[in-house]
């Protein structure tokens, strides 16, 4: 089973991915998964890792 710390990082090197390729922004994608972009921000830096609960938000997002 994936720990929490390995679904965040996976999950940041997507979300990076992803924004690099189609420069979406970071308020476009808070109000996607429903975090407020300061959240989201500090999540990107690796400042505040997102509960497992959270995580699979934003995993279901990446995934569409």
């Amino acid at each position: 089973m994936i720990s929490k710390q390995e679904l965040n990082d996976e999950l940041r090197t997507r979300w990076k991915a992803q924004q690099e390729h189609y420069g979406t922004p970071i308020v476009f994608f808070a109000n996607k998964i429903g975090f407020s972009k300061t959240t989201v921000r500090r999540w990107i830096e690796g400042s505040f890792d997102f509960s497992m609960g959270s995580a699979q938000v934003v995993q279901a997002y990446l995934n569409q």
